[in-house]
């Protein structure tokens, strides 16, 4: 299968949009940090600013709040994941849109392996509590929005999907405004972490995880329903707007109730839930008409093998980041003979990695096709 063509039972914006997201966390900020950075040396500002501190929990005892670039990844990979469930569950329904068997199959091993994947992320296999925390990793936020788009999909109803989805929001908006309160400290997100996660000998994260499973569930949901706007029926450009009149609503919702509510990322507070929402919808239209209905997708292909394989590539950056390093620096060893004490030689190096991982990339995306093609003739025979 060509790379640069989506998946079967995709649309193409949706492939290109997660790879997009998934290139900018494992390669494109890895270029930066270690790369350009080191040749450029910016002012302090603007590394702070690329290393997402204007943002949440910088300054201890204050009120954390800004919305970057950075933050923005992490949700609209979790509004993506959303959106692809109503692409690959719908056919494991029965006649009468009831789950079966190979639904429930399908949900559970997805969600185990990111579940078991983020596991080992953080430190699973060294055996320490002390060091290891069993709900700590993006892979586990995606892990749990998945499973709460695949909950709902069964209801018929698309408005009371959202309404749960919205009802879900309302209830971690409102514990959140009236147990605890913003801050570092004191938000209740992060007791819960601490307490929860102290009774088993684990630590928490300033990253909260027990009580904002609520949100990443809705936002899995919302992003389904985002996704059933594109896949339903209609003229394409009569979609793209409905999809992006959502995607404005939901930002000027976002804004306004930062007028009371900070946007903050590590606790996904109601104003920065709806504002990426918003984001992630706007820019899903915005890919479908350029991409899957004027059918423009020059200089696509990297970023849909990064689509296509973005969990390896999460794991390939953030499980075998070390060995990724370890050829690298088996085919640069030369680099500092050939260049000296140039100022590019960080830059040169960083991006020889980036091509390492990519090239690893393309070799697992030529394993998956070899393993589809071969059951396919096994199925053939």
């Amino acid at each position: 299968m060509n790379a640069v063509a989506p998946q079967e039972g995709r649309l193409f914006c949706l492939d290109l949009l997660r790879g997009l997201d998934i290139f900018l966390l494992t390669v494109l900020g890895a270029v930066v940090r270690g790369g350009i950075f080191k040749v450029w040396k910016p002012s302090e500002s603007m590394q702070l600013f690329w290393y997402h501190s204007v943002t949440a929990f910088q300054s201890p005892g204050a009120t954390p709040t800004g919305f970057g670039l950075w933050d923005f990844a992490q949700p609209l990979f979790i509004f993506v994941c959303g959106a692809a469930v109503p692409l690959s569950l719908p056919r494991r329904l029965d006649a009468d849109g009831r789950p079966t068997a190979a639904y429930w199959k399908h949900v559970l091993s997805r969600v185990a392996l990111l579940w078991i994947c983020g596991m080992l992320i953080r430190g699973l296999l060294t055996f320490d509590l002390s060091k290891f925390t069993p709900y700590s990793d993006t892979l586990q936020t995606i892990a749990v929005a998945y499973l709460g788009a695949a909950l709902v999909l069964p209801i018929r109803r698309r408005a009371v999907r959202f309404g749960i989805a919205l009802a879900l929001i309302a209830a971690f908006g409102a514990i959140q405004a009236t147990c605890g309160d913003y801050s570092q400290f004191g938000n209740i997100s992060r007791i819960i972490d601490e307490r929860l996660f102290g009774a088993i000998g684990c630590k928490g994260k300033d990253f909260c995880y027990i009580l904002t499973t609520m949100a990443w569930m809705a936002m899995g949901m919302i992003g389904s329903l985002a996704m059933e706007v594109l896949t339903g029926p209609g003229a394409q450009w009569r979609k793209a707007g409905r999809l992006a009149a959502w995607g404005a609503a939901s930002l000027a919702l976002g804004w306004t109730l930062q007028i009371w509510i900070p946007p903050i990322r590590y606790i996904y507070t109601a104003s920065f839930i709806f504002t990426t929402l918003g984001y992630s919808m706007l820019l899903l239209a915005a890919l479908y008409a350029v991409t899957d209905i004027l059918r423009f997708r020059a200089g696509a292909r990297l970023f849909i093998l990064f689509g296509q394989c973005s969990l390896a590539a999460w794991m390939l950056s953030n499980f075998f980041g070390q060995a990724v390093a370890g050829i690298t620096n088996r085919i640069a060893v030369g680099l500092p003979r050939l260049l000296g004490d140039a100022a590019c030689l960080p830059l040169v190096r960083q991006l020889v990695e980036a091509a390492v991982f990519i090239a690893l990339l393309c070799l697992w995306r030529r394993y998956r096709s070899a393993v589809r093609i071969a059951k396919l003739h096994g199925k053939g025979n």
